[in-house]
């Protein structure tokens, strides 16, 4: 029985409508109706949440779905992926910190740049082309993004490029990455 299959029969078993779970739940019935046909997943909290009120345990929820539990899998490697880019980012920063070879200082990062933009991408093929091209801004992604734009400007207008300041931004970007764009329910 499928994920979908689980929670719709047990939906029906406790008499709840789609209506009632999804404001338990805090999210659309459209969203609901999404999980019932397999369409989408919920993430990890919401499988919680789940559990809670069809009284299942999430084993039994994931224990017959690959397709889920390779959703929160690729979840957890994107978090990875993002960690790792931006201590990239840190490392980039700190070598422009104390620049000894004008060349290099110019080279090797555009190469670390070039690599972790080939990463990002293939990060997004195995992730599926779907959750990179359905995802938006949170409030903190739009202010995040704006500072950044400033911060950048600033830099040019005022002639004073200091690459660590802009590669921490980098980093911290990556870091919190998760928090600034949300996939579209």
């Amino acid at each position: 029985m499928s994920f979908g299959e689980q929670i719709l029969s047990r939906c029906k078993e406790l008499g709840l409508t789609q209506q009632n779970v999804a404001d338990e739940l805090h999210i659309t019935r459209q969203t609901l109706s999404k999980w019932e046909n397999n369409k989408s997943y919920p993430d990890l909290k919401l499988l919680l949440a789940l559990s809670e009120i069809y009284h299942v345990s999430v084993d039994s929820l994931l224990r017959e779905n690959k397709d889920l539990t390779s959703f929160l899998n690729r979840d957890k490697a994107s978090q990875a992926f993002n960690i790792i880019r931006g201590l990239f980012w840190l490392l980039i920063g700190f070598y422009f910190w104390s620049p000894s070879n004008y060349w290099s200082n110019i080279l090797i990062p555009i190469l670390f740049c070039i690599l972790l933009e080939y990463l990002y991408y293939k990060e997004c093929f195995f992730l599926g082309k779907y959750w990179y091209k359905q995802s938006h801004y949170t409030l903190l992604g739009y202010i995040w993004t704006a500072l950044m734009i400033i911060i950048v400007i600033y830099g040019l207008i005022n002639k004073h490029l200091n690459m660590l300041l802009y590669c921490f931004i980098l980093a911290i970007y990556s870091f919190f990455h998760q928090y600034i764009y949300k996939p579209r329910k």
